[in-house]
């Protein structure tokens, strides 16, 4: 049995293929102007302040997808906190900074 992630979407009809990736609900609920500005504060953070981190993804190609595995895991601490109102909240960027320290640990 397949398990859908559609929150608070009604069943889908029949022959409808449901959207199932967290990040495609994430653009639709948040709008792509919010997502991109997250996305940039994130990698900015990830580079300044883990900067090896940073070029090893880069030079992987994988940096896109570990900064929107970011942008997921940070978005309701962003959302929560007011973002991008409070851009310059130090306790955003350090909330920020401990997470990503958190997962790259992980």
């Amino acid at each position: 049995m397949a398990t859908l992630f559609n929150p608070g979407r009604a069943s889908p009809e029949p022959g409808e293929i449901p959207m199932s990736d967290p990040f495609e609900i994430m653009i639709e609920a948040e709008g792509r102007e919010a997502l991109g500005l997250r996305y940039d504060y994130i990698a900015n953070i990830l580079e300044e302040e883990f900067e090896e981190t940073y070029l090893r993804f880069f030079s992987a190609s994988i940096l896109h997808y570990e900064v929107i595995n970011l942008v997921t895991l940070c978005s309701g601490l962003m959302r929560d906190t007011g973002f991008p109102k409070n851009e310059d909240d130090r306790f955003l960027r350090y909330s920020i900074i401990a997470l990503i320290a958190e997962y790259l640990n992980d």
